[in-house]
């Protein structure tokens, strides 16, 4: 089964139609394309059916002080509706640099704006804080079908209005500019320093954004950046939500074209070439056209490309470090402030002989989920591991072995079994207190690094089915694991489900026949 991507994608193996004739389809497509001219902001906004803009109106704002930053809960009224806003600072009266964040879909149709203090699965922290700690002013509010405005869902707005000959993506973008109208106007910020960011359905609206509102002074945008007729080709289009349909649009420019409209302001792309939502090769058409639009205007080294080949629709710390850095370059700082580690990124190392005994309190507290260890057998394991690391003053730590450890757990024994090379993650925990920050993916991510350096092609786990455990299976889809089995253990008193995790494309993680 196909993971539900952020961008609102529906479970399923993608269908594929025509697949057979894909080549001689890409190639009409690709000269259709080539005959598109750059599209006027105003066309834009009339193919989306972008709402007249009217100021938004304050309605009401709560402050909460945090310390290091300060939490404003805002009542926005726009074209008539109630918004809910939440916007982060840092302490002071500014004017701050400012940044418009567009939140995600993911089918969480709860989230919305908290996202911004709460994150998401596929991020690796909030923006918020780490935003507000490196001093931007940075403001989300509630897209339509989301968080507070969840009523009407997206499928019976998305068909309502287009039956009214408006879309929904015109109304989530008018709501966005009228967003980015309050914020040009507090007396806190800079209004000529304001960017915009967002992740999955937020890139998307960013980009768009960008092309639409010249104010702008750069946009960042991760995880949803690909040729939209390409996606068509292939199927692909249906793993997004139906907020994306503006008839038409295809038949007069393409994401590319929109994304090259920025220019000649900064922009910086990130991608994970895993990423269902976003094929490599639609990647690859999209870039090509927001490439030559910068090239066009002598801008080429304003557009900046992260591209992660071996992640899917998560942000990876590479990603946060250029998100970072590609604000503080807008924010005319020659470095992102690092006070108080924005980014959460607390150095990862290996766990040394002084860290076991806190290691051990870690791994007890979870021992329903992890198992009873004592020193010993700790000490042991981490002798054995291909790798153990931690993070900080453990925060957070992990064990993992290879096919070559003497290990007897049944997990670990399943899978040697029907593979000859894997590695395989034993445990991994993360202190209450330190939960939020990206600590779970980082291991991870430095995992398949170790392990693909070391000639591995597959990382694999388990996660209990019973008691179920939905929030570390929606961990590792993200990440891009697949259920491979399931197994009831100890018994018969619990039921786990095993994972995989392709590192790349070769036959020896594949399970022995």
């Amino acid at each position: 089964m196909a993971p539900r991507g952020e961008s609102g994608a529906k479970a399923g193996n993608v269908p594929r139609p025509g697949a057979q004739d894909f080549r001689g389809r890409q190639n009409r497509l690709g000269n259709r394309a080539m005959a598109l001219e750059t599209l006027p902001a105003a066309d834009l906004a009339r193919l989306v059916v972008l709402p007249a803009r009217d100021a938004p109106r304050l309605v009401s704002s709560t402050v909460e002080d945090r310390g290091d930053h300060v939490v404003e809960r805002l009542a926005l009224r726009i074209r008539g509706t109630a918004v809910r806003g939440i916007l982060c600072r840092p302490p002071g009266e500014g004017p701050f640099p400012a940044v418009l964040y567009c939140h995600a879909h993911g089918a969480r149709y709860e989230i919305g704006a908290d996202e911004l203090l709460d994150g998401r699965p596929s991020l690796i922290s909030p923006y918020g804080p780490a935003l507000a700690r490196a001093g931007y002013v940075t403001l989300a509010i509630d897209m339509p079908t989301f968080g507070k405005r969840r009523e009407p869902g997206e499928s019976a707005l998305a068909k309502a209005l287009l039956w009214h000959g408006r879309t929904l993506m015109g109304e989530m973008l008018g709501d966005q500019l009228a967003a980015f109208d309050h914020l040009r106007g507090r007396d806190d910020v800079d209004a000529g320093r304001i960017a915009a960011l967002g992740l999955s359905m937020g890139a998307t609206h960013a980009y768009f954004l960008g092309a639409l509102e010249p104010a702008l002074a750069g946009v960042a945008h991760l995880c949803c950046f690909a040729d939209w007729q390409h996606l068509v080709a292939t199927g692909a289009h249906d793993l997004h939500g139906h907020y994306m349909t503006i008839p038409g649009l295809l038949a007069q420019t393409s994401v590319g074209r929109i994304a090259g409209m920025i220019a000649p302001r900064p922009q910086l792309v990130c991608v994970g070439d895993r990423d269902p939502l976003t094929p490599p090769d639609a990647v690859d058409i999209a870039l090509a056209e927001t490439r030559a639009a910068y090239a066009a205007c002598g801008a080429a080294g304003a557009l900046t490309l992260v591209r992660s080949p071996d992640t899917g629709h998560v942000e990876t710390p590479a990603m946060r470090a250029a998100v970072l850095a590609f604000l503080a370059g807008l924010a005319g700082r020659e470095q992102p402030m690092h006070a108080a580690d924005p980014a959460g990124l607390r150095p990862i190392r290996p766990i040394a002989p002084a860290d076991e005994a806190a290691v051990l309190s870690l791994n007890n507290a979870h021992a329903e989920e992890l198992s009873w260890l004592e020193p010993e057998k700790l000490r042991a394991m981490i002798a054995s591991a291909f790798a153990a690391p931690c993070i900080g003053t453990l925060e957070a730590f992990m064990l993992a072995f290879d096919q070559h450890a003497d290990y007897d757990s049944p997990n670990f024994l399943w899978f040697r079994e029907r593979y000859r090379h894997f590695v395989y993650v034993d445990r991994i925990a993360v202190d209450p207190s330190a939960r939020g920050r990206g600590h779970a993916r980082r291991l991870y991510e430095e995992l398949f690094s170790a392990a693909r350096a070391a000639g591995h092609d597959i990382v694999v786990c388990e996660v209990n089915a019973d008691p179920p455990n939905p929030a570390s299976d929606a961990f590792h889809a993200a990440l891009g694991f697949v259920e491979v089995g399931s197994a009831a253990i100890h018994g018969g008193r619990k039921t786990v489900r095993y994972f995989a995790r392709r590192l790349a494309d070769a036959g020896s993680d594949r399970p022995r026949q």
